[in-house]
Parts: structure tokens; sequence; C-alpha cells
């Protein structure tokens, strides 16, 4: 998922230089020896290319073997000028041959959050380093950088995104729950008069956002399809995360949430009135 910049061919002296920005979509290694073989060859000379092959890949021989990387153009330019950097969505073929340049974390930084950080009043330079939802508004972070452990923050525009439908697809333990469960979190605590109505099938959100239905702060009702007495009840009724399916921690929250008079139950009509 790293993003590559390479030079393309509106690069001028005038307006400054232009690179097009990809997104590495595959790495993996390439041994010349190997790609000459087919199934047609002469099965010793097979054999034998590939048990030597086998001592190719400890060395360090860049004339028989090299690291192939494909990418995928993002649509968008990074065009660097004597004022500053900006981003000019578009597509320019690249200057085929050219060096191609691996974006750092401060530019990917810049590139995701400085016009949503503008827009909240927040200098890129001081961020604050905490993942607490209610003094940061950041969804997330990047794990570009993370095999040198540097996490770059990720920051949407809540208020564009309530206006507009979106949807989250993944497949089973892809997270869709947790990541919807962190939008509304942040919508809740950094949105402005942000109503919320979730139809939870599964009754998992009680725990996903135990944190916020025990917020005295934060007006909120949970509607069950019976009654509910207790925290061991609730505990026993609500869907739990794999890794907390034994974890009784749960019910200080749930015992927080129905002192807090957060819980009802939904009372079907004795009587239908026909329309």
């Amino acid at each position: 998922g790293m993003i590559l910049a390479i030079e393309n061919f509106k690069s001028t002296p005038e307006e400054g230089k232009r690179y097009t920005l990809t997104e590495i979509a595959r790495i993996f290694p390439e041994h010349f020896g190997l790609r000459g073989l087919s199934d047609y060859s002469y099965y010793p000379m097979q054999f034998e290319i590939i048990q030597q092959s086998v001592s190719d890949w400890r060395s360090n021989d860049k004339s028989s073997m090299m690291i192939q990387i494909q990418s995928i153009p993002i649509n968008y330019d990074f065009v660097l000028t004597d004022e500053g950097v900006k981003y000019e969505k578009g597509f320019t073929y690249p200057i085929v041959g050219e060096i191609v340049h691996i974006l750092n974390k401060d530019t990917i930084n810049q590139m995701y959050n400085q016009r949503v950080l503008d827009k909240i009043g927040v200098n890129i330079k001081n961020i604050p380093d905490v993942s607490d939802a209610r003094r940061n508004s950041r969804l997330g972070t990047i794990k570009m950088f993370e095999a040198s452990k540097t996490m770059v923050p990720i920051f949407i525009d809540y208020e564009n995104l309530v206006r507009y439908h979106f949807g989250i697809f993944a497949f089973t333990g892809g997270g869709k729950s947790n990541l919807v469960s962190n939008i509304l979190r942040r919508l809740v605590y950094h949105g402005q008069d942000t109503k919320i109505v979730i139809f939870d099938v599964s009754c998992e959100y009680p725990f996903l956002l135990m944190d916020v239905f025990a917020d005295a702060n934060v007006p909120s009702k949970i509607v069950l399809e019976a009654p509910i007495w207790n925290e061991d009840q609730l505990y026993e009724s609500v869907v739990k995360p794999r890794d907390f399916e034994k974890d009784e921690r749960a019910k200080l929250g749930f015992k927080r949430i129905i002192d807090l008079d957060r819980i009802a139950f939904y009372r079907k009509p004795r009587f239908i009135i026909p329309t």
C-alpha cells in the first residue's frame, strides 16, 4: 500500500516538477534463470537451474536476481513548485526509465490529512499522539510504515461523511463492526449535534460502544427485545468479540449503563389499529 512518485511528461521548469502517484499492489522476487524455464524445457536442465537458484537467493548477485514491483495509479499528480506542494486530480503517463521515489511519512500525512486538519483547526505539526476518542478525532492509523514503528494518523471529514451514503464491506472477521463503532464514537464526541440510530440486529454494539453508553454526558438509550434487570443478563444477551467472550470485566461497564438507566425494552402494542 505504499505510495510511489514517478516524474511524468508534464514536468516543466516553469510550472515545476510533476509526479504521477501510484500505489504498490504487488512485490515479488524474480530470478532470471527461472524466468526462462518452461514445461517444455529439458528436465535435467530445469532441475539444475532450480537447484542453482537456491544458492543464488542467499547471495547479493544483482546480475541474476531482482525485486519486481507492480503499482496502480491513484489518479493524482504530485506537483512540486517553489511555493510548495499540491495535489492535482488526473492521470499523466510517467516517464519510462525515470527514478521511482517512495513518499515518506510526512508527505503521506500531508496528503491524507492536510485539508481535514485545516478545516478543524489543528496544526499538522502538533497532532496529539493519543488514541482516546474524546481527545483525538483521528479514526485510526496508516500502517504503511509499520515496519519502522512509525504510525501515521488518518483523519476524515465527519460532516461530509454523514451527508452522503457510504458503505463498509469486508469478509467475516474483517473488522466491519469495529470500524463502524469507531466512526460512531468519533461522530458523538467530535460531530456537531449528530443524532444516531443503530438498528443492531446482532446486538453487538452495546459492547463495542460500551464507553459511549456509559458516559453520563452523552444521552443514549439501548432498546432491547426483552427486559433486562441486571448486568449479568445484559452480559449474556450481548454479542462479544471472541477475545472477550469470557472476560467478565465487561460487567462493570454494563452495570454503569444500567445504573444510568440506559436500558429499555420494546413493548408490543396490545392492539393494532387498522389503517
